[in-house]
């Protein structure tokens, strides 16, 4: 059931480190979820998912549009923490220099930088 536990600081960073759970646990292949997250009615702890979830998926999708926007650009690298700097980015707000993640700048023209 288990594919991998990580301990806190090997995923979280920063002053509030403290407050993340100790072991964070990845199940197997993504397949399997602990009771009471997202589905309701079992009365197992742990259960195989039966249909598929949008929940704990380490991949994801980003579409951008819009002025300024490379159409075609593939962000490989890319985190979710790097989602927040490019909308503010996009939006013409200053990006705070303490923010995590990065603006995905190789997805705008040069004349949006």
């Amino acid at each position: 059931m288990v594919e991998h536990v990580y301990r806190r600081d090997e995923i979280y960073s920063g002053p509030y480190v403290d407050r993340a759970p100790d072991l964070i646990v990845q199940p197997r292949g993504w397949e399997y979820m602990a009771f009471g997250h997202a589905d309701f009615g079992s009365n197992k702890l742990v259960e195989p998912i039966t249909g598929m979830s949008g929940h704990h998926r380490p991949d994801g999708l980003v579409i951008l549009a819009g002025p300024g926007v490379k159409p075609g650009v593939s962000l490989e690298g890319a985190s979710i923490l790097d989602l927040t700097p490019t909308i503010l980015h996009a939006m013409g707000t200053a990006v705070p220099q303490d923010l995590d993640g990065r603006v995905l700048s190789e997805a705008f023209e040069a004349s949006s930088q």
